[in-house]
């Protein structure tokens, strides 16, 4: 890698760690109820009933320890629901309880309204294209797991 593409990637970190962090402070996460990681687990789960531990690791792309703690806080709030398999001990799966799906609900709403003023002046075009680059970052990562 030259000077250019590391001063460009340097850039590129930087900036959306500070997007992710603006988004992050945003009046949808003033109460603590849930962190965007929570959030983020609470979605893949919903979308993926009865979901090992092992495919939750996979898709936050974190160790299996930090995935437990994780798991942990939210059965410990009563958001998820943590069963193991009859036939095999060792396979865990998670799922939402009603309260984790009104929770995700309320969540994704306040987080949608108080980010729309942030995203609101972004031309859809230059969003759809933030989407497109990022889901590429994602997929190559993907290919090289």
């Amino acid at each position: 890698m030259n000077v250019a593409d590391i001063k460009l990637l340097t850039e590129f970190l930087s900036k959306a760690l500070r997007v992710r962090r603006l988004l992050e402070q945003s009046s949808s996460f003033e109460d603590k109820a849930l962190t965007l990681l929570q959030t983020q687990a609470l979605k893949f789960i919903k979308t993926h009933p009865n979901t090992s531990v092992g495919s939750l690791v996979s898709e936050l792309n974190m160790s299996f320890s930090s995935v437990t703690q994780l798991s942990n806080r939210l059965v410990d709030k009563g958001l998820v629901i943590r069963e193991n398999n009859q036939t095999d001990r060792r396979m865990v799966t998670l799922s939402l309880t009603k309260k984790g799906e009104k929770q995700l609900i309320v969540f994704t709403k306040n987080m949608l309204s108080s980010n729309y003023m942030i995203l609101a002046s972004i031309p859809k075009a230059d969003l759809k294209e933030l989407v497109r680059i990022f889901t590429n970052i994602l997929e190559s990562q993907n290919k090289t797991k």
